[in-house]
């Protein structure tokens, strides 16, 4: 272990160029040409043979035959607004910016994929690396997982940078750990009154207005 935490900080440097690059030229949604390329082009100096998969790219390092399949999952689409930090590496596209550190978990996992090609023969099993698009539209996994992705896969790991969480300490808890992105419809049926006998009406105003702040309770209570 203590060889692996050497090697992560030796190639400290070369995540954060990535990180860096990714940060400045941010893609959004499932349109992320420029991204994928870059992906692709440092897995392949790396030795992978990434393929296209649902707007993303997935890379394959293999072990041992007729073991478990490992996926390891970053996302890398960014947000649909300016970037006002007024870094050296700052966003170079006024419309987009890496604001929620998917750029951080794309250089994550190109640091993860480098390290696992060093000790691919001590891998008991098969290790696919995901990087995933449209992540805040909650459309990129689905469109991945149509296309098959998930097949004779046994485990999945994903991460999230926290900024509440100091360095270099991480935490894995079992559990459902983020927010669900399912989206759900009520539809509110009232009925028409005069003003002067509101009684005798159904409002659909109140009523909705009643379900969105009793839903809150379910949160907390």
């Amino acid at each position: 272990m203590s060889e692996l935490l050497n090697q992560a900080k030796a190639l400290a440097p070369e995540i954060v160029r990535w990180r860096r690059h990714i940060h400045e030229n941010p893609e959004v949604s499932a349109v992320l040409p420029n991204t994928c390329a870059y992906v692709t082009a440092e897995l392949r100096k790396m030795g992978y043979e990434p393929y296209p998969v649902g707007g993303g790219v997935v890379a394959m390092l293999d072990g041992q035959p007729d073991t478990k399949v490992i996926l390891l999952r970053a996302d890398m689409d960014a947000l649909p607004m300016a970037e006002e930090s007024g870094e050296p590496f700052a966003s170079k596209n006024p419309h987009a910016a890496h604001t929620c550190g998917h750029d951080t978990h794309t250089a994550m996992l190109l640091g993860a994929a480098k390290i696992l090609t060093t000790i691919r023969d001590e891998i008991p099993g098969t290790v696919k690396l995901l990087f995933q698009p449209a992540e805040e539209t909650a459309q990129g996994a689905k469109a991945m997982i149509a296309e098959g992705v998930l097949k004779g896969v046994d485990a999945i790991y994903g991460a999230h940078i926290w900024g509440d969480f100091d360095a270099p300490y991480i935490d894995v808890s079992a559990g459902n750990r983020m927010a669900c992105c399912d989206t759900f419809r009520i539809t509110v049926e009232g009925s028409s009154t005069h003003g002067s006998t509101p009684h005798l009406g159904t409002d659909a105003i109140v009523a909705a207005a009643s379900i969105i702040m009793n839903i809150q309770t379910y949160v907390s209570r």
